[in-house]
């Protein structure tokens, strides 16, 4: 468990899929840390702050001493939804964060699309309403299938979301994302497409409109990030206001 700790402690952007992959489960339920058993230089070098700190710091953040939910894991299109889909277990899409004008490279972080220099996160959501896997930033710039491939999502999707039997749970994206052996579906692409495919088009576009209102309550709770003005590149770390708001949405 400890060193699992110390891969967990040096680790900066990895997410939750590799994360699953250094820690075994055990009976079905994924180990706990037990702080207490931490001393004070171990919780330094694993969370870079004191053993005394973290009851500070769970007040400050209000977490509850215990956490439960009623709430089990189903897939989007399967748990009170008309999607076609049984094995969908959450939507892809990137969210284009507008930001001040830099003074330099400005035409890496410009976004044609929206007009507006930005910067580029990707994100899947899952069932619970939870960005399970958030990647980024990136320049404004860069298209949602170059995002796709530095992520290297597909190959951890590989790994984490096939069973021993065989069966292949996939996540759905907009026309921007390729179709890639079973892990990622896209709509149908085409002027003339069949009447069956149109209705998958529609019942798949009903559901993936949760993606778009996990980016929303973001916004809506960290209300600063969405005025660009005061969002400077080279003065503010504007990455990692994100990051920690959706850390903190979650």
């Amino acid at each position: 468990m400890a060193e699992n700790l110390k891969v967990l402690a040096a680790l900066e952007d990895s997410d939750e899929l590799l994360l699953l992959s250094l820690c075994k489960e055990e009976k079905g339920n994924f180990p706990g840390i037990e702080v207490e058993k931490l001393t004070n230089e171990q919780c330094r070098s694993f969370f870079r702050f004191d053993k005394d700190d973290i009851k500070i710091l769970c007040r400050a953040l209000r977490i509850p001493e215990k956490v439960t939910s009623t709430r089990e894991f189903r897939t989007f299109c399967s748990f009170d939804r008309d999607g076609p889909l049984d094995s969908c277990w959450g939507f892809i899409d990137g969210t284009v964060r507008p930001i001040c004008r830099p003074q330099e490279n400005q035409r890496l972080v410009f976004n044609g699309h929206k007009r507006s220099h930005a910067l580029k996160f990707q994100s899947i959501v899952t069932p619970n309403g939870i960005i399970s896997n958030l990647f980024g930033p990136l320049e404004g710039r860069r298209h949602d299938a170059g995002m796709l491939r530095e992520s290297d999502i597909l190959t951890q999707m590989r790994v984490h979301m096939t069973t021993p039997e065989g069966r292949i749970f996939c996540i759905y994206g907009d026309p921007a994302y390729p179709m890639t052996d079973g892990y990622i579906i896209a709509p149908f692409r085409g002027g003339v497409i069949s009447r069956n495919q149109m209705i998958f088009n529609k019942r798949m576009s009903a559901v993936r409109i949760c993606v778009e209102w996990a980016f929303g309550k973001v916004l809506s709770l960290f209300a600063f990030l969405d005025y660009k003005k005061n969002l400077k590149l080279y003065l503010q770390p504007v990455g990692k206001y994100y990051k920690v708001a959706v850390l903190l949405t979650n």
